[in-house]
């Protein structure tokens, strides 16, 4: 097994706004508007998620879905990050945006991780703490995406989300464990 090195791929889903509808409908009943990330069980929600469990399960990966975290960033500087200091867990996000994703973008990075462990933030809500920051003294920009898209993300490779509009941009991130490193190539 080897670390992944690309930054994104381009999933197709057939009925993207079909799933956007019904994460937009369920999922925002947890997000209670004072966090930036509210991490949701998957037991908590595939009932109510019939049209994302079935991708899912088309994807070969609904028995690994672990949860998916509600992610909303408005118009503030995030540091870039990798999501989890240990890159064997926690490298893949499956993103689906739902609101205000228009103009905004994930960025990646070349950088110095910092070792340190990070400081419990207010605004973050069931996460696990293990994501690091990147030194900004040494961040150079390798690419970035339109995140008012489907996307794999590499949460491995440094990154942040950028957003060039006032109202809050809110994505569907959704994780596995175990960690799904054979449903990609990464060789």
């Amino acid at each position: 097994m080897k670390k992944p090195t690309w930054c994104y791929k381009k999933p197709i889903i057939d009925n993207l706004e079909e799933i956007q509808q019904e994460l937009n409908l369920e999922l925002l009943k947890y997000n209670r508007g004072v966090y930036n990330f509210s991490r949701i069980k998957s037991e908590e929600v595939k009932e109510q998620l019939p049209l994302a469990s079935t991708l899912l399960q088309d994807m070969g990966l609904y028995d690994r879905w672990s949860h998916v975290i509600l992610v909303k960033v408005e118009n503030e500087q995030w540091n870039p990050h990798i999501d989890c200091f240990d890159w064997k867990v926690n490298s893949y996000s499956f993103n689906i945006p739902l609101k205000n994703c228009e103009n905004s973008y994930t960025v990646f990075y070349e950088g110095n991780i910092i070792n340190e462990k990070p400081q419990k933030n207010k605004y973050m809500r069931g996460t696990d703490e293990s994501h690091r920051t990147v030194d900004p003294e040494s961040l150079v920009e390798i690419c970035r995406v339109d995140a008012n898209q489907p996307l794999w993300i590499n949460t491995t490779i440094p990154h942040t989300p950028i957003v060039y509009h006032k109202k809050p941009r809110l994505n569907a991130c959704f994780r596995f464990i175990p960690e799904i490193h054979d449903y990609f190539d990464n060789d």
